[in-house]
């Protein structure tokens, strides 16, 4: 058994393994310092029975033709710190939980299809030797703020919902159909940015892009600020988690009027005060002068459109109503969006 998959996980964790290969009653051998386990794997990983481990060395390795496998430890027993697939490269799908995992990368070129992360604490993960991968969720994953999909140029489904996520790539990823990207940092330009993006779809396979949880959620109102043609002359719909259509309303950011490889999105240095605001709120950028300041409502609404072409700019807001604001300014350098209290 000359392959295998390692991992490291806290001594005395509750780990939870369940695995899978390419033909029925596969034998596997499970080892956790001295304890050894062998096991016969069925094809199906749901049909194959999970096997619980109480760990007495850090270092688990899975031996055996694995083509799939679900790894977990028990709430409040443990985590996993790492886990290594270089000496597996028939492994084709991986479902992971409970990593506490600072840099997730994978050393050699493999077959993996498949890739999700959940309920887990990752600041980044190199996706460079995942070709293959169709399929990429890292949801629940406070601590990740950024991802470069570039190289995945076969993916199909994207989930990153529920994240810390503020700016993403998916330049070049021409087979993407499904998106689930709600209650992340991406700001209205992040969201335009990423529409912009977007693969055309056909009008027999439109794609579908899941942006908001519920109607509560603080990031709605930056979300319907975004362009909604972006995504419609796509063939894309934006939907809610119970797939209601939730169309964005009145953004005007047009893909056509910057690169997308220019797009740098909250960037900007700039003051804005004083926030809260009663009649005016000076804007202040600290290198590049202003081309554009657009104020939106919680609706969507564009409810202030300067050009001012100048660092410095005093907005008259004493006819707007009490509440909360998006502010989007644009340079020459990029976008900054900046959230403001009316009084």
């Amino acid at each position: 058994m000359e392959r295998f998959i390692e991992f490291k996980c806290d001594i005395n964790a509750n780990l939870t393994v369940a695995l899978a290969a390419d033909s029925s009653n596969t034998k596997a051998m499970i080892k956790n310092g001295l304890f050894e386990k062998t096991v016969n794997i069925q094809i199906g990983l749901f049909s194959s029975p999970d096997y619980n481990l109480n760990t007495k060395d850090t270092i688990i390795r899975i031996y055996g033709n694995v083509t799939k496998i679900d790894f977990r430890c028990s709430d409040g027993t443990g985590y996993i710190r790492s886990f290594n697939i270089d000496s597996n490269s028939y492994l084709t799908q991986i479902w992971a939980y409970n990593l506490v995992y600072k840099n997730v990368s994978f050393n050699t070129p493999n077959n993996l299809q498949a890739l999700y992360i959940q309920h887990s604490s990752i600041e980044s993960i190199d996706v460079r030797n995942l070709e293959n991968l169709i399929l990429f969720g890292v949801i629940g994953n406070k601590e990740l703020t950024k991802l470069d999909l570039r190289e995945l140029t076969r993916l199909k489904i994207l989930m990153f919902q529920n994240t810390g996520v503020s700016d993403i790539n998916i330049n070049g990823l021409n087979d993407l159909t499904d998106i689930d990207c709600y209650n992340t940092n991406l700001s209205t330009m992040g969201y335009d940015s990423l529409f912009c993006a977007l693969p055309e779809c056909s009008d027999s396979l439109a794609g579908m892009i899941v942006v908001i949880q519920d109607t509560v959620y603080s990031d709605v109102s930056t979300y319907m600020a975004s362009n909604s043609q972006n995504l419609t002359s796509k063939n894309w719909f934006a939907t809610d988690r119970n797939y209601e259509l939730m169309p964005p309303t009145y953004g005007t950011f047009d893909c056509s009027s910057i690169g997308i490889d220019d797009i740098e999105v909250d960037i900007v240095e700039a003051k804005v005060y004083p926030n809260p605001a009663n009649n005016n709120l000076t804007v202040e950028t600290t290198k590049e002068n202003i081309k554009t300041l657009e104020v939106y409502d919680a609706l969507g609404r564009r409810v202030i459109s300067k050009t001012p072409k100048q660092k410095s700019i005093n907005v008259d807001v004493s006819n707007l109503e009490r509440g909360m604001y998006i502010l989007k300014i644009q340079t020459e350098k990029g976008i900054g969006t900046y959230k403001v209290i009316k009084n």
